[in-house]
């Protein structure tokens, strides 16, 4: 065979060659953006998934805060004739801006012992009060009594005196979230006592009007033992649906998304679907069934769960024509290759080699123009950490302008981890082991999250790691900007963590917290110590100054106790006007109690807002131990609660230190 036969039939197989090795880029290039149209869709649905329940969790807390606030009006202080209560429910706008809402029941939970004083403080506004019971109660078994009805969309036939706790779901409910001061939400649909109720009453049209509603929620309202008339009042709010809050929470949210809001009641069963779904939206076309993506989403407020689903349209997921782009461009480069390989090899031996060399560099040239057409921040490395390639968008995350088309970014032929470490805010040592454990088989892929600061501003990148097929060997490693999930997540545990109105621990966050530090004590000498501290006659002080300057003087007894103890101390709002501080272990019992004379005098000030001015003073118990003696602090808080209460005893304005023997 002649030297020029030799060189066709090389040029031949080179041309096949670089047509086969162009369509395979050109396939795995489509592929890639496909994949990558498609996470993105996912996260978009994600995120409008975490936007809809943070909205959700505020509109239904400020529904239930509402109906708390008329519970707190009618129960707290003096008996308020019907009349004071209807014209503050009025005032306060509640039914103009929950138009779900059919009525207010004011009920007020009495032992039998108290029925004599409960009617007595009731008769002194309202003359003619008695009680009305639907029926038999259990032996010992409390009533619920309606004080006040205000009628909203719903003129439910109630009237004050009128017993509601031989509804078995009513009372039950009540008993159970009362026990543990939760709100709660609950349904009489299929509660066999309603039927009973009615036959026995001989008043059929009983059941139909006690089921007119779908479900009621019921706020528990802290009443103090006020004249008489037990400790703790119910709100109750028959709600015949959700769909004004349901549209109020998702406002902006986008028009593919379809919702469903449903509250997990407790209970007798309930077989009606339609009572459990509260709130719909599906303005996409089709069903749950056809979406391209669903999620489930469950949230609590103030103790009532409730689960949100969400569903995308049919064709959210659909990448577009890019993935169609990027092959096509990927085919049409890749015959363009193999017609340059043929041309080339009419020659001699030299300008066919001439002819591999062009084809190498159409071949890579096109490569670059599939990771151009991706969006995120794309990287090839080689088995040993150093870039190959990298599209425009990485140039803008490491904070520069783009290569000029047709040039390298400036990276090429460095080590990755040394590129990212410019941008890089925080430590890249896991990364770095993400990297080796793909690189070396380890794992199929990783994903983690690292921090970045370009233009001086922080925020979070998602950083991908796949392995590259080869030859060449390597890892892909795909960019995403997470900012948006990240402050989502830190600002949902904050929320679960520390009190809204003061910025403090809430107890929950306290009990995780204590039970490290002491782990930490443990082996050490010295003292471990607790501070239960109560602000004096706060009641009072809300009575007569309002609700807002009471959360004015918490906030601000908030602030001067954390400024008063050390650092390494953990400050909590326990609870109303409550606070605890779990002292970092100390030299001796002495340091203790001068630490807690400097809180009390910390506190001992007066609180102004506007034109008001009161005093403040606090009631403190402190209970100290050894180090090597303490293994739960519940033992020392519930000690120093006691303490605190001698203090309250002895006038207030005081400590009161105690040393409990632990073992």
């Amino acid at each position: 065979m002649t030297g020029p036969d030799r060189t066709m039939r090389a040029a031949r197989r080179g041309a096949a060659v670089a047509l086969l090795v162009g369509a395979l880029s050109a396939v795995l290039g489509a592929t890639y953006a496909h994949r990558v149209a498609v996470d993105s869709a996912q996260e978009r649905f994600d995120l409008s998934g975490q936007r809809a329940t943070a909205g959700l969790e505020q509109e239904l807390q400020a529904y239930i805060d509402s109906l708390h606030q008329v519970g707190a009006y009618a129960a707290v202080g003096p008996v308020k004739p019907p009349a004071d209560v209807e014209a503050f429910v009025r005032e306060t706008g509640v039914f103009e801006r929950f138009s779900s809402l059919s009525g207010i029941v004011v009920l007020r939970r009495v032992a039998p012992e108290a029925r004599a004083d409960f009617l007595a403080a009731m008769r002194t506004v309202q003359p003619e009060f008695t009680i009305v019971g639907l029926g038999p109660l259990p032996p010992g078994a409390p009533s619920y009594v309606i004080e006040h009805h205000v009628p909203g969309a719903l003129d439910l036939p109630l009237f004050p005196g009128l017993d509601v706790a031989a509804i078995d779901s009513v009372r039950t409910e009540l008993e159970w979230r009362g026990a543990r001061g939760e709100a709660g939400a609950g349904a009489i649909q299929d509660d066999p006592s309603v039927r009973r109720i009615a036959e026995q009453l001989d008043a059929p049209g009983l059941t139909p009007m006690l089921e007119g509603f779908d479900f009621f929620l019921a706020v528990p309202v802290d009443a103090g033992g006020d004249a008489g008339r037990g400790e703790t009042t119910w709100v109750a709010a028959p709600i015949g649906g959700f769909d004004e809050v349901f549209a109020r929470s998702l406002e902006g949210q986008p028009t593919d998304v379809g919702m469903d809001l449903t509250v997990n009641l407790t209970g007798p069963a309930v077989t009606d679907a339609s009572v459990r779904q509260v709130a719909r939206r599906s303005d996409p076309p089709g069903t749950m069934a056809d979406a391209a993506f669903s999620r489930e989403l469950t949230f609590q407020t103030s103790g009532i769960d409730w689960t949100l689903t969400v569903w995308s349209s049919p064709t959210a997921a659909d990448p577009g024509p890019v993935p169609l782009l990027v092959l096509g461009f990927g085919l049409a480069a890749s015959a363009l290759a193999g017609a340059v390989v043929l041309l080339r090899g009419v020659g001699r031996a030299r300008r066919a080699e001439l002819a591999r060399l062009e084809v190498d560099h159409e071949r890579v040239r096109a490569q670059g123009d599939v990771l151009a057409a991706v969006t995120e921040a794309v990287a090839l490395i080689g088995d040993d950490g150093v870039i190959r390639a990298a599209n425009p968008a990485w140039d803008r995350l490491c904070g520069r302008s783009p290569a000029a088309p047709g040039t390298e970014t400036p990276d090429v032929g460095r080590p990755y981890l040394e590129v990212l470490a410019e941008a890089s805010d925080g430590d890249l040592s896991l990364l770095a082991a993400a990297i080796e454990r793909v690189r070396s088989g380890g794992t199929a892929r990783a994903e983690m999250d690292v921090a970045l600061r370009t233009d001086g501003t922080r925020w979070w990148c998602s950083v991908r790691i796949t392995p590259m097929e080869g030859p060449p060997h390597g890892l892909v490693l795909v960019h995403r900007d997470v900012t948006d999930r990240r402050n989502a997540e830190r600002r949902a545990e904050r929320r679960a963590s520390h009190d809204p109105l003061t910025g403090l621990l809430n107890r929950t966050a306290l009990e995780h917290q204590v039970t490290g530090a002491i782990l930490h004590a443990q082996g050490r000498e010295g003292y471990l110590g607790v501070l239960f501290v109560d602000i004096d006659d706060f009641k009072a002080l809300n009575d007569t100054s309002g609700h807002a300057f009471g959360d004015a003087a918490l906030r601000a007894a908030a602030a001067r106790l954390t400024r008063s103890v050390r650092g390494g101390d953990l400050v909590a709002r326990f609870g109303g006007d409550e606070f605890v501080v779990v002292l970092a272990p100390l030299e001796s019992v002495a340091a203790a109690e001068a630490l807690a004379d400097r809180v009390l005098r910390a506190l001992d000030t007066d609180v102004r807002v506007g034109t008001v001015t009161h005093p403040l003073s606090a009631s403190i118990g402190l209970a100290v131990a050894p180090v090597a003696e303490v293994e739960q602090v519940t033992a020392l808080i519930d000690a120093a609660d006691e303490a605190m209460y001698r203090s309250k005893r002895g006038g207030g304005g005081r400590v009161t230190v105690v040393q409990p023997t632990l073992r």
